[in-house]
């Protein structure tokens, strides 16, 4: 679809957009300024932020604990997968081994 002039007036009556006479005395949208300034960032209260912390690390500190007990028992998980692998292997070994010595 092509974009032309009077598509755009359009849209911009459906949307209800502000319109203004520009130099050339042709409608212009309206564009509100955007706030550049700074916002202030509050003083922070040393004693406030400190008890605050306080109150966030036993939580932090159980879910890091949960999360090092799942560790472990992935570990030992895996180690049981390879003995399990590698006794497979041993026994597809002896398999082999029988298969070739009766051929």
């Amino acid at each position: 679809m092509k974009v032309t002039s009077a598509n755009v007036a359009d849209a911009a009556r459906r949307m209800k957009w502000p319109s203004r006479l520009g130099s050339d005395d042709t409608a212009e949208s309206e564009i509100a300024p955007r706030d550049t300034t700074a916002r202030a960032v509050p003083p922070i209260d040393a004693a406030a932020f400190e008890a605050v912390v306080k109150m966030a690390v036993p939580p932090l500190q159980a879910v890091i604990d949960l999360l090092v007990e799942d560790a472990r028992a992935s570990r030992a998980d895996v180690e049981t997968l390879r003995l399990e692998r590698d006794a497979a292997w041993a026994d597809a070994a002896g398999l082999r081994e029988k298969t070739t010595v009766t051929e």
